[in-house]
């Protein structure tokens, strides 16, 4: 399951000060990350959710925009691959466009259709996929009573 990390950063090369939600969690973050200001907001939280991350990263930006009126403070989101990548602002409009694709992206529970953020198997090797043991055991037993 794919996690989403939100963090300040201030880019080493183009000296951005950027909100920064990093597809891949806390190992695929930018390496310039400032020091948490805003935890009480959610700032350095992995979250499985696109749109909760996104919703985050964007209050945290107000915040700081508030507090830096003299700065111009963007919000990122990218997925770096593991490699150092500084990601293009974007405004709040297209970074809740973006998580919002993400979240349509995600793979659901062959039982239920909620998103999955464990995954669980059938014992027979299927391809289906289940977002719990109890959706994995509520669809043998819907199939294995001849139903």
């Amino acid at each position: 399951m794919t996690k989403y990390f939100v963090s300040r950063q201030h880019y080493y090369y183009s000296g951005d000060l950027v909100v920064e939600i990093a597809g891949g969690g806390l190992d695929y973050s930018g390496p310039d990350m400032l020091t948490p200001r805003y935890r009480n907001l959610g700032e350095g939280g992995e979250y499985t959710n696109p749109v909760e991350a996104g919703e985050v990263a964007i209050t945290i930006c107000e915040q700081w925009r508030r507090d830096c009126p003299e700065e111009e403070i963007n919000v990122v989101a990218g997925f770096s691959h593991g490699f150092t990548a500084e990601f293009e602002p974007s405004d709040f409009a297209a970074i809740r466009e973006e998580m919002k694709a993400a979240l349509e992206e995600m793979p659901r529970c062959d039982y239920c259709g909620d998103v999955i953020e464990e995954r669980w198997w059938l014992a027979d090797e299927s391809d289906l996929e289940f977002c719990s043991r109890y959706c994995t055991e509520e669809f043998e037993g819907e199939f294995s009573d001849g139903g």
